[in-house]
């Protein structure tokens, strides 16, 4: 019979290996031994929130703390998975308890300027991406935070040249070449931004985000013929590609699995591929290319045109929130449904563009989140879901701003 530490080795090899079910097995046994054995306790909760089981991973996590409450990294992760929730307060104050046992903790001053930025704090973002990098000058990712957060401020030369450093530090990496090029072509240096992009290509020539980069200077430059070269390479090497986290992959009409004819097919039953495209080309969602893909506009639909759109979207909005507030007025306490708001009416103007941001960025997290937990019940989306009757439910979140007239009290 083996001993715990020779199970957790055992599990970790798995947990490593990507073979998330043997690892979480053998934690399971472990603890079925010691329900307080710290480290499987943390690396059951960290397998939890790489498999996206944010509000378990934080409950096994918490509970490792209180067996070994000295562990920077137990602390670390923990704010990790707080931080995937939008709990954004909890996941700085986490990654500061491990900055306490461990100053030089550099991957905890890089989540915590994550936290930081999430909720539109650039400065104090840019502060712990420069700790990180004072403790681990070759930290990579801090590197890259680094400079979004300094062209996030409109710091743009800045930016540019802390691109310098990690290029000394790794002179043959086509992520930092790229991302130099990224830089260069936020500020219109179009040449200088196709040069650093070539040369990406030359360490690593199956890079699909300096294909795609380099595809969008091109367009830029009026090259269409290079740029739809460029995006097609791209798509060659990873059909899944897309140039940023947040954006999605430009798709040809017809071809395999991951072109837009297939997405029909797939969600949209018997409907006409062209027909869908007609209406999300009309209503502004998708764009068709010159190369004839199709590229996504929105990551949600808001209509950008026509007035019958707007109108529908507006009644559907507020004939749920009026449907709420009556339900509120009359049902019991215990029964009542969420409905809160934060305002405040007497906010400076300069605040408010970074108050959009965070919020328009953690509320797009939140409903996400929501959406992939409905989807999964709803017998539209998923037909082994199983119960009784008819439910329309949701949760709607829109942000507001006006002028608040002089002398108003």
């Amino acid at each position: 019979m083996c001993t715990n530490f020779e199970a957790i080795s055992v599990a970790l090899k798995h947990h490593q290996s990507g073979e998330l079910q043997q690892a979480e097995r053998i934690y399971l046994e472990i603890l079925q031994a010691d329900a307080h054995h710290a480290d499987a306790l943390h690396l059951l909760g960290v397998l939890k929130h790489q498999s996206g089981n944010h509000e378990i991973a934080i409950d096994y996590i918490r509970r490792a703390i209180e067996s070994n409450p000295s562990i920077a990294l137990f602390h670390n992760n923990i704010g990790a998975a707080y931080q995937a929730m939008g709990l954004f307060d909890e996941a700085v104050a986490s990654y500061q308890r491990a900055l306490e046992i461990k100053p030089d903790y550099a991957e905890a001053y890089n989540n915590l300027g994550i936290a930081f930025r999430d909720q539109g704090q650039l400065d104090e973002a840019v502060s712990s991406y420069q700790r990180a990098l004072q403790i681990n000058p070759a930290y990579a990712e801090a590197h890259r935070n680094l400079r979004a957060a300094l062209a996030n401020q409109g710091k743009l030369d800045e930016a540019a040249e802390s691109f310098q450093r990690p290029l000394q530090v790794n002179s043959d990496s086509a992520k930092t070449h790229t991302d130099l090029g990224n830089s260069l072509q936020n500020q219109g240096k179009l040449d200088e931004a196709v040069a650093c992009y070539r040369q990406a290509l030359q360490f690593k020539p199956g890079y699909a985000p300096a294909h795609n980069t380099l595809g969008a200077a091109f367009a830029t430059q009026g090259k269409h013929d290079e740029a739809v070269a460029s995006y097609q390479r791209a798509l060659r090497i990873n059909p899944d590609y897309a140039e940023a986290p947040d954006q999605p992959a430009v798709l040809p009409f017809e071809g395999s699995e991951k072109s837009f004819s297939h997405l029909v097919r797939k969600y949209s039953g018997d409907v006409p591929a062209r027909a869908i495209l007609d209406e999300l080309v009309r209503v502004e969602v998708v764009k068709l290319l010159d190369s004839g893909e199709i590229q996504l506009l929105s990551r949600a639909y808001v209509p950008g045109a026509g007035e019958e759109e707007k109108i529908a979207i507006l009644g559907s909005e507020v004939a749920a929130l009026v449907h709420t507030i009556d339900h509120n007025l009359k049902a019991p306490s215990e029964q009542s449904r969420f409905q809160l708001r934060v305002m405040y009416d007497n906010l400076p103007r300069e605040p408010m563009g970074r108050f959009r941001i965070a919020s328009s960025r953690r509320a797009m997290k939140l409903l996400e989140m929501l959406d992939k937990e409905l989807s999964g019940v709803d017998r539209d989306v998923n037909p082994a879901s199983q119960g009784t009757g008819r439910i329309r439910a949701g949760l709607s979140i829109f942000y507001f701003e006006e002028e608040v007239p002089e002398g108003s009290e």
